[in-house]
């Protein structure tokens, strides 16, 4: 702060001038507002004004809806819900179902046996070859070697 010495009386009054209080009367009249703070005061009311505005706005609306729904509630009766039936078939529709789930079961079971024969008969069918391929071997009397390695690897079920 200030230097208080013996030969610095200025410092003195200074401090003094610096740290004294001003008493104002009530009888004095009150410091005038700046324009700035008139322009505060008046942005402050007109704000408050949109405010109290928008909320009673709101209000209404609200009070408008209530009465839309409760007018919508009382005019239209509510209806209860319908089941979906399934449809009812005639017995001449549901016969012909069954003839034509018969014929189905019919001809898949036809499939299978016929698959059944063919696997049968590729069997038979590569047992002979299989055979054959022995009978040739011991007919020509070819040692093991490249022919009968190919063999070996194109037919693995021949020995």
């Amino acid at each position: 702060m200030f230097r208080l010495t013996n030969k610095g009386s200025q410092s003195r009054k200074n401090h003094k001038i610096i740290n004294q209080t001003t008493k104002i009367s009530e009888s004095d009249q009150a410091i005038p507002k700046s324009s700035l703070q008139l322009q505060m005061e008046k942005q402050r009311e007109l704000e408050e004004k949109a405010r109290i505005e928008a909320e009673e706005a709101n209000r209404k609306m609200l009070e408008l809806q209530e009465q839309k729904k409760a007018a919508a509630a009382a005019a239209v009766p509510v209806a209860p819900a319908q089941v979906p039936t399934s449809p009812e078939y005639s017995l001449s529709d549901m016969e012909a179902y069954i003839a034509k789930m018969t014929e189905y079961v019919k001809h898949m079971q036809m499939l299978e046996q016929r698959n059944l024969l063919l696997e049968k008969e590729n069997s038979r069918i590569q047992e002979e070859n299989n055979n054959l391929r022995r009978e040739m071997a011991e007919r020509v009397h070819i040692k093991p070697g490249i022919i009968t390695a190919q063999i070996q690897k194109s037919f693995p079920n021949y020995q």
